[in-house]
């Protein structure tokens, strides 16, 4: 990563901060099932039934519909009993939501003994409830204002609606139930100021595990037996094949080689000593006494070389 790409910041979704989305919804129960009420406790028959042709034709409410719960009546949603005892509840767990400053509520009931209320999602206990009691078959309508649930504000909740009741007008019709304005129990997470190392986008200079070309074990180019410059001392054609610093020279009959100054040297000929002589102190043998080129030797070589020349 380049240093410029470290150094860049983004804006994160931090836990804990979110932003509240609006919850309305509207438990109608027109596709014929009781739309996330699942039954808590009792029996109370197949929920919900028909206004008409579930064996009793009597009750109905404003935009009613063709379902509403029912629990006067017991049985199929096409075969019921009448003047039903048995008491039963039912809790919507999928469809929490949070109380907010302008969130109301509204349904339409009849009978008494029966409950709609709002429970606590964590502790599960009622919050608040209507027990209203309407004995008629124009089912009538109820509200909760904000006012009336400004004391819930800010809390989780889910709906129970119960059949509290056993003798005659003690059941529950229901329909219609309604929530505006309320505030989804789960929030969306929103963006915040504080910032990370994170880059804002991949770095330009990103490296990665393998290299940008394969290696290959084959050399770039194909060795010779040739070395590269001659080594000192070695036949040359040109000074071109010659380490720096040595220069190819011969003579007359006499083989070209790779040569340095103050290190070999020229006995006799042109500039034998101006530009091929030996430093001071040093004179030109290590060779033959007739060969034209020498080695740069000590006073002290030369004479061990001439005392091995003698005892010869």
């Amino acid at each position: 990563m380049s240093t410029s790409a470290a150094t860049l910041v983004i804006m994160l979704v931090i836990a804990g901060v979110s932003q509240a989305t609006a919850f309305t919804r509207t438990w109608d129960f027109e596709d014929g099932t009781m739309q996330g009420f699942e039954l808590a406790s009792g029996d109370c028959g197949h929920q919900p039934l028909k206004y008409y042709g579930s064996g009793d034709d009597r009750w109905q409410a404003t935009n009613g519909g063709t379902y509403f719960v029912n629990t006067y009546r017991y049985g199929t949603v096409s075969s019921t009993d009448g003047q039903d005892h048995r008491m039963c509840s039912y809790t919507d767990k999928s469809h929490k939501f949070v109380v907010g400053s302008n969130t109301a509520i509204s349904w339409y009931y009849s009978a008494s003994a029966n409950a709609v209320a709002l429970m606590d999602c964590n502790s599960n206990s009622e919050l608040i409830a209507a027990r209203n009691s309407y004995t008629g078959f124009t089912m009538q309508k109820v509200i909760w204002s904000a006012n009336d649930l400004s004391s819930l504000i800010g809390k989780c909740v889910y709906f129970k609606i119960a059949d509290e009741g056993t003798e005659g007008w003690q059941h529950l019709q229901l329909d219609n139930l309604h929530v505006g304005n309320g505030e989804n129990a789960v929030r969306t997470a929103v963006p915040t100021d504080a910032p990370t190392n994170a880059p804002t986008g991949a770095p330009t200079d990103a490296p990665t595990n393998a290299p940008t070309n394969a290696p290959t074990y084959a050399p770039t180019n194909a060795p010779t037996n040739a070395p590269t410059n001659a080594p000192t001392g070695g036949p040359c054609e040109d000074h071109t094949v010659c380490a720096p610093g040595e220069k190819c020279k011969g003579g007359y009959k006499v083989e070209k080689k790779c040569r340095e100054k103050k290190k070999n040297c020229k006995r006799f000929g042109h500039h034998s000593i101006k530009r091929w002589g030996c430093a001071e102190g040093k004179t030109c043998g290590g060779v033959e006494p007739n060969e034209k080129w020498g080695f740069c030797v000590s006073k002290a070589e030369a004479e061990a070389e001439a005392e091995a020349d003698t005892s010869a």
